[in-house]
């Protein structure tokens, strides 16, 4: 069976960084959708990508999927713009670390209970992107009623830092950069992992 290089890099990217609720699913045997695909410049630039199975080239075909920050009719996904990044640190062993993203109002027509949070580690950085799905009153959704008030948004991001080694760790969250330090490293001496 073929598969485009784009799905198998996309596939084992994925694999290496996702919890079980943004696992990828395959359904009724001929539709994958996978939750994100990061692209170097961009965690999570494509969201909800969608492959089926094309009986003509027994391979996959690429059939739907969000750009992070581009619009289609009637609906968005875009990367909230925050006001600040906290860090709030565990004192406890092994040692939790979570981002709280706070911004003042979010403007548009966001739908809150659909916020996406996608992160990925490459070396000692984190990069973090919280997007939210929004309608656009274009009169595309006549159902939904845009209005113009201005909405708090506070998000908190936990960071997968278990078995992480003692040092500085930097995270980007939307573009809000800053830094941690584990202390010692992080994972209990009797693992049999490394």
């Amino acid at each position: 069976m073929y598969f485009p290089r784009i799905f198998l890099a996309a596939a084992i990217a994925f694999s290496c960084t996702a919890y079980a609720q943004n696992a990828a699913t395959f359904d009724n045997k001929k539709t994958v959708t996978i939750p994100r695909i990061d692209t170097p410049e961009q965690v999570a630039q494509y969201q909800n990508v969608t492959f089926e199975v094309d009986s003509n080239t027994n391979g996959w075909k690429l059939t739907g999927g969000n750009v992070l920050n581009s619009q289609t009719p009637g609906y968005q996904v875009g990367s909230v713009n925050l006001d600040k990044v906290e860090v709030v640190k565990t004192t406890s062993f092994p040692v939790g670390i979570y981002l709280k993203a706070i911004s003042a109002n979010v403007n548009g027509c966001p739908m809150m209970d659909s916020v996406r949070i996608y992160h990925k580690l490459v070396e000692s950085r984190f990069y973090v992107n919280i997007s939210v799905p929004s309608y656009v009153n274009d009169n595309t959704n006549p159902q939904y009623a845009c209005t113009a008030d201005r909405k708090p948004f506070n998000q908190t991001v936990v960071l997968p830092v278990y078995g992480l080694k003692a040092g500085t760790y930097f995270y980007d969250v939307n573009g809000i950069k800053g830094s941690f330090i584990i202390d010692i490293d992080n994972k209990f001496a009797t693992d049999i992992s490394n």
